[in-house]
């Protein structure tokens, strides 16, 4: 973007100085709140010209008209009299912008809720996980199989978030990727807003554009005349020279929001119509939200990132504001049943899920005693809630035979057959193969090798696309979104597939066998619950343990000696002890 500059006349710098006292503030104080360094507020005070929009954001800090301090030159004037017309259009279409971008209503909300009340600074990875060249093995050695991060299976990236705020500032043209409830839609509204009110780039106009509505829009007009008609709307007179020219001033921050929901007959039309005005405009800011597994587009010079998951300093903030509105004494809580809770915690790294917690969390006061319920009411959210309140392109045939419950069953025997191997991470090949056994088995589905091939990509990408519980995690490298997702899935199909009161079933057995295997423990928990009657199962594993007691003779000296000592025991905390020895020799031993 062209930059220009002003710089204070001596009466604004004695202007500048007076109010600076006034106000009590230092300058270092006043470059934070101005989001410029001390230098440049030094440069300023001394009359040394300085980037006008900084110029411009710190005059609105301390409440003065630039017009005050500026001084007067020919490129100071016009500098100024652009600010003028910014400020003008700005004023007529403030208003809209705010009561259209100004608050979020999502899944069970009764009434919406302020941007700026919940927003949470986001943070980006400057390389999208999915273009990752790396291979399985390197993958898997970052993550130690019985103790890793189970929030993003590994911290080998944590290094590279940047935040969303400085990332726009850095950044002329940017495509935001992210999964489904990443908040990428909520970010696009929070800096529209910001900049609205003039404390985000105040010497840009924000320009918000919805790409769906943009592409239905009857008559199909070009991303020029629909802006602005926009502004006709908001009664900007002579709206397109208006347009025209501050964006040829590079006077505009363009946000785009959702190519994913845009139908994929409209697809090709939107990408090239965004081209094109990116490549004439090219003076602006512009930032661009897609969902990362529908993006299949490149546009150039657009920089890619994806928006990172929370991190537990994100989440903390988020739930102090949420309950802040409602129920603050609510807050604590939250928070120490969270970090009670690794499982639950780890479906809170998703902003959409953590708003469902939080949801749930007001009334009660606490998660539910089911991790089941609760794993199942997250997945509700995520394969049926949310996907049908953000329509996007025409659904494949074969995608369309794919009921909510037909998704968990085929996403519970790929979590299965994957988990059982030992694979938290798999290839692309193979996750298809795993998709293309079970669409095998639905009506009107083309069997030819070929075909199911190409469906079974079909159905893998609309799962990632759609609901986010696949993601790539390197090129055509797959994972599950959370490892949480994985082991409910793996369990809901051991309790669907087996006859929990048969005295001789062969899935309950051979799930018993992992009960020494920490990596299992969730899944057998999960089961339990899930088990109408978990009776026999649990039969089964005692059966296993003897059996294992019975072939092992020094742990049956060792059972022996701590039943001798028991019995010698006459008060509950020497049981305690001897118990507490037990454990930790029976953990240290399997």
């Amino acid at each position: 973007m062209a930059r220009r500059s002003l710089k204070a006349s001596p009466e604004g710098i004695t202007t500048l100085k007076e109010t600076l006292k006034r106000k009590k503030w230092s300058q270092t104080y006043l470059a934070g709140a101005s989001g410029c360094s001390r230098q440049t507020i030094w440069s300023l005070f001394h009359g040394n010209p300085i980037d006008a929009e900084v110029f411009l954001g710190i005059c609105t800090q301390l409440g003065l008209s630039e017009h005050e301090i500026a001084e007067a030159d020919e490129e100071a004037g016009e500098v100024l009299e652009l600010d003028k017309l910014v400020r003008q259009v700005r004023g007529l279409i403030k208003p809209w912008i705010q009561e259209q971008y100004g608050s979020i209503n999502v899944l069970s909300m009764t009434r919406p809720i302020g941007v700026g009340d919940i927003y949470t600074d986001v943070y980006f990875l400057e390389k999208p996980t999915g273009r990752q060249r790396l291979s399985l093995k390197e993958l898997e050695a970052n993550c130690l199989k019985e103790n890793f991060d189970r929030f993003g299976f590994s911290d080998y990236r944590k290094g590279e978030r940047v935040s969303g705020l400085d990332a726009v500032d850095q950044c002329q043209k940017m495509v935001v990727l992210g999964k489904p409830g990443a908040g990428k839609t909520t970010f696009l509204k929070r800096i529209a807003t910001q900049c609205n009110l003039g404390t985000f780039h105040p010497g840009l106009i924000p320009i918000f554009v919805t790409l769906k509505q943009f592409a239905e829009t009857k008559g199909q007009p070009d991303l020029f005349a629909y802006i602005a008609n926009q502004w006709a709307e908001c009664k900007v007179k002579d709206s397109e020279s208006k347009l025209e020219r501050l964006l040829d001033e590079g006077r505009a921050l363009i946000l785009l929001d959702g190519l994913d929901e845009v139908n994929k007959a409209d697809s090709s039309r939107i990408i090239e119509d965004v081209r094109r005005f990116s490549q004439r405009f090219y003076n602006n800011l512009y930032v661009l939200t897609c969902r990362i597994a529908t993006h299949e587009f490149k546009l150039e010079p657009f920089t890619e990132v994806e928006i990172a998951d929370f991190d537990d300093q994100q989440i903390a903030v988020f739930v102090t504001k949420w309950f802040e509105l409602k129920n603050p004494e609510r807050t604590e809580s939250f928070l120490r049943k969270l970090k009670e809770s690794p499982r639950v915690r780890e479906l809170a790294t998703n902003p959409l899920l953590l708003t469902l917690l939080c949801l749930g969390f007001e009334d009660s006061a606490y998660f539910s005693d089911s991790r089941a319920v609760l794993y199942k009411d997250a997945l509700n959210v995520l394969l049926k809630t949310w996907n049908s309140s953000k329509p996007g392109g025409e659904p494949e045939q074969v995608y369309c035979q794919l009921t909510p419950d037909r998704k968990a069953d085929l996403l519970s025997q790929l979590a299965y057959q994957t988990f059982e191997q030992g694979q938290y991470f798999f290839s692309e090949k193979i996750a298809k193969q795993h998709i293309g056994q079970y669409i095998a088995n639905l009506p009107s589905i083309d069997t030819d090798p070929k075909q199911l091939s190409i469906d079974s990509e079909v159905v893998l990408k609309s799962i990632e696309g759609q609901h986010g519980l696949l993601i790539s995690r390197a090129h055509r490298i797959y994972s599950f979104s959370h490892l949480t997702f994985q082991e409910y899935f793996t369990a809901r199909k051991i309790a669907t597939s087996c006859n929990p009161y048969a005295d001789d079933d062969k899935t309950l057995q051979r799930l018993a066998r992992y009960v020494i295997d920490k990596r299992w423990r969730e899944v057998i928990l999960l089961t339990v619950e899930m088990l109408p009657s978990a009776d026999r199962f649990l039969q089964f594993i005692k059966q296993y343990i003897d059996a294992l007691i019975a072939e092992d003779d020094t742990l049956q000296e060792l059972l022996s000696w701590v039943q001798q000592k028991t019995k010698l025991c006459r008060y509950p905390l020497q049981i305690y002890f001897c118990s507490g020895i037990l454990y930790d020799a029976l953990s240290h031993w399997f």
